[in-house]
């Protein structure tokens, strides 16, 4: 199944619109959202379109290849249904050091990464251990996991 990914500005800030089947593209879709949000460190991800999405190991999998210790916002706007995947989501990449929120819309997506307000002390005190965290795992374990297939050993 096809997808289709396309960018617009909104407010100064990156708003990627994901639709179409997405479960086997996941790659593709973040080459794109890496390509064209150089120098950004926030954008909005709206993936209300999305027909497919990948399961809960694949996302795992997928969510270990990025960079660790970014503070990246992204704000994904998505519709309530789909709050499991959601959730998944932003658990997974939170140990990434990334800062995650869901919307229901990118109005309130775009007010959220626009806004200078820090995150409440706990939340940053949480987010520094597990970058650190993952940061240690990045430095003692230089093994990238660059593809893997259920069949690979």
């Amino acid at each position: 199944m096809s997808f289709r990914i396309s960018c617009q500005t909104h407010q100064r800030v990156p708003c990627f619109e994901v639709s179409g089947g997405a479960a086997n593209h996941l790659e593709s879709i973040v080459r794109f959202v890496q390509a064209q949000a150089v120098g950004s460190q926030a954008f909005v991800l709206d993936i209300r379109a999305v027909t497919t999405r990948p399961l809960a190991d694949k996302l795992f999998i997928h969510v270990l290849k990025y960079p660790p210790g970014l503070l990246r916002k992204i704000a994904v706007v998505d519709r309530k249904e789909n709050r499991a995947f959601c959730s998944l989501y932003e658990r997974l990449v939170c140990t990434r050091g990334y800062q995650v929120r869901f919307f229901g819309d990118v109005e309130r997506a775009t007010e959220w990464l626009r806004g200078d307000d820090p995150p409440p002390k706990a939340s940053r005190n949480r987010l520094a251990f597990f970058q650190g965290l993952t940061l240690l795992r990045h430095v003692f374990n230089p093994i990238r996991l660059l593809h893997a297939t259920t069949g690979s050993r």
